[in-house]
């Protein structure tokens, strides 16, 4: 498994993207309140989320320039205290994605957000994975899951999907050039087609069930008296 980009430069036409990646999460950014904000991997980092009304913002990953290193598998933070985990095309270089999204559900407050910003493999993007010298560069060389894929495993760990968004439709085998004609048409009419999706989810607290009360057997309308060992004082008649 090849190790996740640790600059924007590394992918094609990476300053762009990261431009675009940061339009699109501004305007989300504005609605998430809480105390802490986790920027989870190396490009997470380098992205601005001072938008975001949220106390203390911190990265961590286990390489790159990061406030802290941790193991994704394992991550050294408190369950249930992180508002908002921001993830920047980390589970398409992580061994084991399915580990690490319990850790970030771990540490998730009932009520908080996770973001998640990952390739489409149903976009032009997959047309790199068809070139053998593309193979083993960014970021062909990573794994891609639907977003569809992503949004049921998110289901299953119980949040409720919020956002889930195109940007860049581009192969991004050249350089994207969003001025030109071919270009806006994409833009345009192709949206859905993006090459990159961002998924928003909230962690939702489902309130307990409660206990029903056992509905006992109906009392008799009348009860007889026990007999038992009594006599009868009923006199016989004369």
């Amino acid at each position: 498994m090849f190790e996740p980009p640790l600059t924007w430069q590394q992918l094609p036409n990476g300053d762009k993207l990261k431009d675009m990646v940061q339009q699109c999460l501004d305007p989300w950014l504005i609605g998430m309140l809480g105390d802490q904000l986790l920027k989870l991997g190396a490009l997470s980092a380098q992205l601005d989320t001072h938008k975001a009304p949220i106390k203390r913002h911190f990265s961590g990953y286990h390489c790159g320039d990061t406030d802290i290193r941790l193991s994704p598998e394992c991550l050294p933070i408190q369950s249930h205290c992180i508002d908002l985990t921001l993830m920047s095309f980390v589970l398409d270089f992580e061994e084991n994605p399915h580990a690490l999204l319990r850790e970030v559900d771990r540490t998730t407050i009932g009520g908080g957000h996770i973001m998640i910003l990952g390739f489409n493999p149903l976009s032009s993007l997959l047309l790199g994975q068809l070139i053998p010298s593309k193979r083993k560069q960014y970021p062909w060389c990573g794994r891609f899951f639907g977003s569809a894929r992503l949004c049921d495993w998110l289901s299953l760990l119980g949040y409720q999907v919020v956002a889930n968004e195109r940007l860049l439709v581009h192969h991004m085998l050249g350089d994207y050039k969003p001025e030109s004609k071919l270009q806006s048409f994409a833009d345009k009419h192709f949206a859905q087609a993006g090459s990159v999706y961002m998924i928003l989810a909230k962690k939702i607290s489902l309130p307990m069930t409660p206990v029903k009360k056992r509905k006992g057997a109906k009392k008799a309308a009348w009860r007889p008296v026990p007999t038992a060992g009594r006599t009868s004082r009923v006199k016989n008649p004369q």
